[in-house]
């Protein structure tokens, strides 16, 4: 797809995608996520999309794609469930939030998006960046949220636009407590400030796992974010 490569593991028929991106901070490489890809056309009856990227562009180049005629010829779906690691989810939650008022630009074409998984994700990167936390960049998801509903910020385009995302993206947080790389209080401000402007999230802490957990198709980290992709594409 455009400039990248991307894998594809295919079930027979149209079906349903996971799409998946890769941790740039601890792995340059789509194949990390190699045996988790293999473990979606094995327990559940989607396709599976592994995009190499190198930005924020390519995850929208990437997901446009999926809306293209050489998909839809190998059988993908315009029904989408992104799951990112570390910085694949922040990416994936940018992606989401693309049509946030705050960015004041009209989004891409994009897949339909069902849901969106963060795994050991750095959502908040202002605070990521206070931590020491090299290697992120673009726009932190967490500044993209509606202000609280109570705000005198919230005006009916926050409102609407909150309202039909709500209605079709679900989202869903994973973190290992265990995590040396992004902590867990990353994710967990997320969830507040999504709550707190109208806009639900399932949030799974795992204990004794870390940031390269979820590369396991055995870890607990990568069963919740499974289990998140199907729940949204049900």
């Amino acid at each position: 797809y455009g400039p990248r490569d991307l894998d594809l593991y295919l079930q027979p028929g149209r079906r349903p995608v996971v799409a998946l991106l890769h941790d740039s901070l601890t792995t340059s490489s789509r194949r990390s996520l190699d045996a988790v890809a293999r473990d979606i056309t094995a327990h559940t009856a989607y396709h599976c999309v592994n995009f190499d990227y190198g930005g924020s562009d390519d995850v929208a180049t990437a997901m446009a794609w999926l809306t293209s005629p050489a998909a839809a010829a190998l059988g993908l779906e315009n029904n989408v469930v992104l799951i990112g690691h570390g910085v694949g989810g922040q990416l994936a939650f940018q992606h989401a939030l693309r049509g946030s008022p705050a960015l004041r630009r009209a989004p891409k074409t994009s897949a339909r998006l069902r849901g969106v998984v963060a795994v050991n994700a750095p959502l908040d990167l202002r605070e990521a960046r206070a931590l020491g936390i090299d290697g992120v960049s673009g726009d932190s998801p967490i500044t993209l949220l509606p202000p609280a509903m109570t705000s005198s910020l919230r005006t009916a385009a926050w409102t609407a636009w909150e309202e039909s995302l709500v209605a079709e993206t679900f989202f869903s947080l994973i973190h290992g407590l265990d995590d040396a790389v992004v902590p867990p209080a990353l994710s967990t401000r997320f969830v507040v400030a999504a709550a707190t402007g109208g806009i639900p999230s399932e949030y799974h802490q795992i204990k004794g796992e870390g940031h390269g957990s979820m590369l396991d198709p055995a870890s607990y980290s990568w069963r919740a974010a499974r289990a998140a992709a199907v729940a949204a594409l049900r």
